[in-house]
This record gives structure tokens, sequence and C-alpha cells, in this order.
């Protein structure tokens, strides 16, 4: 039996029938096994719904949400709300992991004792991962987190790219309504999390 704590993903859904079939797919085939993958339906008016739904039953780590449009923050809070998993992770629903993204990213906390752990990503409209090298990670401080010098370009305010401790948002939540909502939350968890272990391999696939 698998004995590693359960991590929950949160997937927002809206208006993203064409792409959600390769995120969510990209999430089942983690080498990471224990997880439950939480796609929440922020009133989508496509079939991204019915495609929650279609997995939630092909699949019983997945369970789909529906809710009222409310926006990216409603969404995620919606998730974390759900999240039964001892810790978090958030994928945006055009883009797509790595098969070792949760593995690598709980390999992190698992041997340094963070709350908190990161990766690199990559841009891209639809080419494979880089190559990976080593694994290789750094455990920053709070500060020298925020150093882009030492996180690496763009790192430190996206949701996206971590793994969180679920005990940092138990007060924790999005903003509704606003703009940039991560750069309102992240830097918030990160100084809750006190050192954040950081790896710039780019295990998540940021779709543009």
């Amino acid at each position: 039996m698998n004995q590693n704590p359960r991590i929950s993903v949160i997937v927002p859904v809206y208006n993203v029938e064409q792409y959600l079939p390769r995120c969510v797919e990209s999430i089942l085939a983690q080498t990471y096994e224990n997880l439950e993958i939480l796609l929440v339906d922020d009133g989508t008016k496509d079939n991204s719904g019915a495609i929650c739904d279609a997995y939630a039953r092909q699949d019983a780590r997945v369970k789909a949400i529906h809710k009222k449009n409310g926006g990216l923050s409603s969404a995620r809070n919606a998730g974390i709300d759900a999240a039964t998993g001892e810790y978090l992770s958030f994928v945006d629903s055009d883009d797509w992991v790595h098969p070792d993204f949760l593995l690598r990213l709980y390999t992190m906390v698992q041997e340094t004792g963070c709350l908190l752990s990161a990766c690199g990503y990559f841009r891209t409209g639809g080419g494979d991962f880089p190559a990976m090298g080593s694994p290789n990670y750094r455990v920053l401080s709070a500060d020298d987190y925020y150093c882009p010098d030492e996180a690496g370009e763009d790192v430190p305010a996206i949701a996206w790219n971590k793994l969180y401790h679920k005990s940092l948002f138990d007060t924790l939540r999005y903003p509704v309504g606003k703009l940039h909502e991560d750069e309102f939350t992240t830097y918030l968890a990160v100084y809750r999390a006190g050192k954040v272990a950081v790896t710039r391999e780019p295990l998540y696939a940021y779709y543009q």
C-alpha cells in the first residue's frame, strides 16, 4: 500500500474543452500515485464540465466540482475547501506537467522538511519537455526566495509550479475579483513556510 501522503491537485476549469484532456492526462500519468484531482468547473459555457464528469467516472482519483462562475480565485478556493490531501498543488487547465512533477516536488519537501517546494517551467506552444539533468535543488530562506538571481526569473509569485503543505492555507485564500491573484497570495504562503526547496528543472509546461 502506498504510504506517501495524498496530494490534492486543483485544476480551475473555464471554457477549455480543447486543452483540458491534455492537462488531466498529464496529471493522471504522474509517477506519484497517491493523489486526488479536483476539477473545478467555474460555470464553464462549453463542454469542459462534461469532460470533468467523464474523467470523474473514469478514475476514482478525479472529482468534478461544479459551481457558478466566480473567476480563477474563486475556483482555486473551492478546490482548497474540498481538498482532502496533506499537500496541495495547482495546475492551470491549458497547461500540463512532467510525469515526475509531483514526485520531485514531494521528494524535495520530504528531504528538507520544507512546507513548500517549487520547480522551473518552460513556455511552449505544444512542444515536449526539455531534457532533464540530474535532480538538484536548493533550500532558500523566504527572503532569498524573492531574489530573482536566487530562485529564477518569474518563479516566486506564480501559484502553479509549487507543492504546498495544506497547513499554509489554513486561513489563506486567493482574493476574489483581483487580477494577478497569485501575487496577493504566494508571498504569504512563502513567509508562512519560512523556507522553500527550489529546483530550476522545467517540470511544468506553461502553454502560450
